[in-house]
């Protein structure tokens, strides 16, 4: 829990004035029963009206004092909780960028629930913990030891009282906590499932499945529905049952104190501070309730936020594996490079070893699954190697951080992801300052986008829904490639750039790629011959094992897997290579 107190930080004068303050407003409520039975008891029948109109003046002053006290400790409290509910969120956000390519223990709709409703949870829970967490104990013992100085007969009933409303709440907490837990949980699998079917509406709805989604959001919400009944009848509970217990406690005080002035033993103003004593320590009993149910709710999101700060991160510091290559030789070299998923025992891939000179191009072949886009994500630094090392030299230089190495290569993944918003925004991603609109048409016009681009009204302003869904496939492919073409970096990885063209755009696009003066290596992933057949070597693989390293021609003449793939291809009829050379 120790890691949480740091978000605290430049917030540690109101973290600690708040409650002072909340401490400085309970002994102002303190004084005041006391002050009503001297001025009951001693004042009114000594018809001393100067007195009189002292005290009810001193009285004015406390509570004038007691609200200018707690509109400060509110202010306080809240802008606390708020700030650190902003500095918390935002080391979230930042650990959840810097996760393990892999990590797949917390779904996406789980990350959305924590970094939103448990942050939220938090934040209340911060806020009223501040608030009550001195105020309410100093008041609820300080009644009791003014009862006690007052009638000790009396005041052994409020501890009773008290000691039997403590249990109560003790009690109803063990049982919230772990249903809080399992109201948490099943509010991740609803805010999965629902990302989900919002992302999936069309294909939903093409396989008229629309049916079959509500019967699985229904589910989940009656499961939700049921484990948020348990928590609610549980914390109903405890109101009712602690206006029972002070109630009794107070009609029995009324009673004795009744027959005790009736005997002389006990004062009017004594009895009225008594009750007023009582009616304090049921007020605080009341928010304490409230507060034991928000520190349960924000203990329960704090174990779950720590066990997502926990979570082990891609290393930004050092990259110990990487290989240094000679000035004079290669330019990306990938020594005896092996890797398999977390929770696998098979390797994806298994020891890889090629090397490239300054402005070779490289095409990566093989069938799904044979490893192709894991080679990729490690020559990117998304993933490190189980085993071997890659290296990337430029310019004299090779990367010491990840930091580092994200400047120096450029990724157009298989998968194109665009982000609501324009397209100048899309293209302009990761950069800290605009780029010029030349820069910006240049790497459209490679990526062969111009055309439709152009066609529109506000042309690089025009929106981009969420995941562009107003494009089509072709043209999200297009302005990825376009967006990895922007930066202009040393080492461009396409992963399948073509895959969703058409023949003709295809050639276009490849055609506009092998001209590219600024790369100096540039590697493509494909399934298909024809896209990588014009690079310098082609790399084969097959269930993650390399077996073909060559030019396209060397391995037509010697390579087995390379001929079959070529031969199946060219049989279909698809390709001209013609067209492609």
């Amino acid at each position: 829990m120790k890691i949480l107190f740091k978000y605290f930080e430049g917030n540690i004068k109101e973290a600690i004035l708040a409650p002072l303050l909340k401490l400085l407003e309970a002994v102002f409520e303190l004084a005041v029963p006391l002050i009503l039975a001297i001025i009951i008891d001693d004042i009114i029948p000594s018809k001393n009206n100067n007195l009189l109109l002292l005290m009810i003046i001193i009285l004015f002053l406390l509570a004038f004092f007691n609200i200018l006290v707690a509109v400060i400790a509110q202010y306080y409290s809240s802008k606390v909780a708020t700030h650190y509910s902003k500095n918390l969120s935002a080391a979230l956000f930042e650990k959840i960028l810097a996760l393990s390519y892999t990590e797949s223990s917390i779904s996406s709709g789980e990350l959305i629930s924590r970094l939103l409703n448990d942050t939220l949870y938090i934040q209340i829970g911060i806020n009223l913990f501040l608030r009550l967490f001195l105020r309410a104990p100093v008041i609820i013992i300080g009644s009791l030891m003014l009862a006690f100085s007052m009638n000790r007969m009396i005041a052994f009933e409020f501890l009773i009282m008290l000691l039997g409303l403590l249990f109560i709440i003790f009690l109803i907490s063990r049982f919230l906590v772990p249903i809080y837990q399992k109201v948490k949980s099943t509010l991740d699998r609803m805010t999965s499932l629902i990302t989900e079917q919002v992302t999936g509406m069309r294909v939903i709805r093409s396989y008229h499945k629309t049916d079959k989604e509500l019967h699985f959001f229904k589910n989940q919400t009656d499961e939700n529905f049921q484990q948020q009944i348990k928590a609610t009848y549980l914390t109903s509970l405890l109101n009712p049952l602690t206006f029972t217990i002070i109630n009794i406690t107070l009609i029995i005080i009324i009673w004795q104190g009744h027959l005790a002035i009736l005997t002389n033993q006990l004062s009017v103003g004594i009895v009225v501070a008594l009750i007023n004593y009582l009616l304090q320590i049921l007020i605080e009993t009341v928010k304490l309730t409230t507060l034991v149910s928000a520190v349960n709710q924000s203990f329960v999101s704090s174990r779950r936020l720590l066990d997502l700060l926990n979570l082990e991160e891609r290393n930004n510091k050092s990259l110990d594996d990487l290989l240094s290559p000679k000035a004079d030789e290669n330019s990306l070299i990938v020594n005896a490079v092996s890797y398999s998923y977390p929770n696998s025992q098979k390797m994806a891939i298994n020891k890889i070893q090629f090397s490239l000179k300054p402005h070779e191009t490289l095409g990566i072949i093989g069938g799904t699954s044979s490893g192709k886009s894991t080679l990729l994500h490690l020559l990117a630094g998304l993933l490190r190697p189980s085993q071997g090392q890659v290296g990337l030299y430029y310019q004299n230089k090779t990367p010491k951080t990840l930091e580092e190495f994200s400047k120096w290569v450029s990724l157009s993944p298989q998968v194109p992801q665009l982000f609501e918003g324009s397209i100048r925004d899309n293209l302009e991603l990761g950069h800290t300052s605009p780029l010029k609109d030349e820069e910006l048409w240049q790497a459209l016009t490679i990526a062969q986008a111009r055309e439709f681009i152009e066609k529109k009204p506000l042309k690089l302003d025009s929106s981009v829904e969420q995941y562009g869904h107003n494009y089509s496939g072709g043209q999200k492919q297009r302005l990825t490639l376009a967006r990895s073409l922007v930066s202009r970096k040393p080492f461009l990885f396409l992963d399948n750039p073509t895959s969703s063209l058409d023949y003709l755009t295809e050639k276009k696009v490849l055609d506009a790629l092998h001209h590219l003066s600024f790369v100096q290596n540039m590697i493509i992933v494909s399934q298909h011959y024809h896209v990588i057949s014009r690079c310098h070597k082609i790399l084969v693989l097959d269930n993650g094992n390399q077996v073909g390293f060559g030019s396209h021609e060397e391995l037509l003449e010697k390579n087995p897997y390379y001929q079959a793939i070529y031969q199946t291809q060219k049989k279909g009829g698809e390709y001209n290579e013609k067209d492609y050379n």
